[in-house]
């Protein structure tokens, strides 16, 4: 019997096997109680009616009750139908879940390997533009057509047009900045004075390497001048510190110097143990008109103020 339902799908919805031969012998025993009872009903058919006298006797203590019926098959496989039904929508949901965080890290993954093979681009392109890119007086697109020509520029797909171009831009600022504090250094070492033209100071320095690797001519006689009028504002202003540091020149200054002209000269024999005065060694005119400006403001200002005009606290301070 069993071989002959163990293929059917209902077979398998029931997991146990005791509770597959149980199921059999409830289910032999409920049909032999039916064949049983229709046996009697066709009986009670055939047989004469019972007479009225007919006394009906009481069931003999111990016979056996009708046994409630078995719950159906059909119940029971369909319980383990929506059991299995609902195992299989959590394994569902699971693989679901599983398959989204793959999907999130595999998003991860290639953003990241995006990242890292931009940056080995970006490496690779200013490696190329080291190499080839010496001079900046050419546009990106003169450049471009150069850099075409160079293996390496067909591993840089993964930059667009505007990335390349910005690191260029980037790589000829570097240069330009380079060159100029080159150029700067060079102006330094030349022990250039306050008052020199570019055309004296172009001589003495147009041999140096630093000289010819910096722009153009406009260029260069450009920054000369730019650096001189820094030196000079510098020098003024450290000119100015000195003179406000100076002691000897006070508000009295200006009339002392009109009635004796030597104090003046004391206030230079001052001024020169400083290296600041000496700044403006070339400009000397420059320096005494300075002087004599300094000296004016002083006495418009008139005496300083005491000591207890600034820190009332000293008026109350005992000897």
């Amino acid at each position: 019997m069993k071989t002959s339902i163990e293929t059917d799908r209902r077979y398998e919805l029931v997991g146990s096997s005791s509770k597959r031969e149980q199921f059999f012998y409830d289910y032999i025993k409920e049909k032999t109680i039916k064949k049983g009872e229709l046996a009697e009903d066709e009986e009670s058919t055939h047989a004469p009616p019972a007479s009225e006298s007919s006394e009906v006797l009481p069931a003999e203590p111990g016979a056996q009750e009708e046994r409630p019926p078995s719950p159906p098959i059909e119940d029971e496989a369909s319980e383990g139908l929506d059991k299995i039904e609902r195992i299989e929508a959590s394994i569902r949901k699971r693989e679901e879940e599983v398959r989204a965080q793959k999907e999130l890290y595999e998003k991860d993954r290639e953003k990241e390997r995006g990242y890292h093979l931009h940056n080995k681009a970006v490496q690779h392109f200013t490696a190329l533009l080291a190499d080839m890119v010496k001079d900046t007086q050419y546009s990106w697109k003169d450049t471009r057509r150069s850099l075409r020509k160079d293996p390496r520029w067909g591993a840089l797909e993964i930059l667009d047009k505007t990335e390349k171009e910005a690191l260029f831009n980037d790589h000829i600022s570097d240069i330009k900045d380079k060159r100029k504090k080159s150029f700067r250094k060079l102006l330094d070492s030349a022990d250039i004075t306050l008052d020199a033209y570019w055309r004296d100071v172009r001589k003495t320095i147009k041999d140096d390497p630093r000289y010819s690797k910096f722009g153009t001519s406009e260029s260069r006689e450009e920054e000369f001048e730019q650096y001189m009028r820094e030196r000079l504002t510098d020098a003024r202003t450290d000119f100015r510190d000195l003179l406000r540091e100076t002691k000897l020149i006070t508000y009295k200054s200006k009339k002392v110097a009109e009635d004796n002209p030597s104090h003046v000269k004391d206030i230079h024999e001052i001024l020169k143990k400083d290296k600041r005065y000496h700044m403006l060694s070339t400009l000397s005119h420059e320096r005494d008109r300075m002087i004599t400006s300094h000296m004016e403001d002083t006495y418009k200002r008139g005496p300083p103020p005491p000591p207890t005009a600034t820190n009332p606290s000293l008026r109350y301070k005992k000897d």
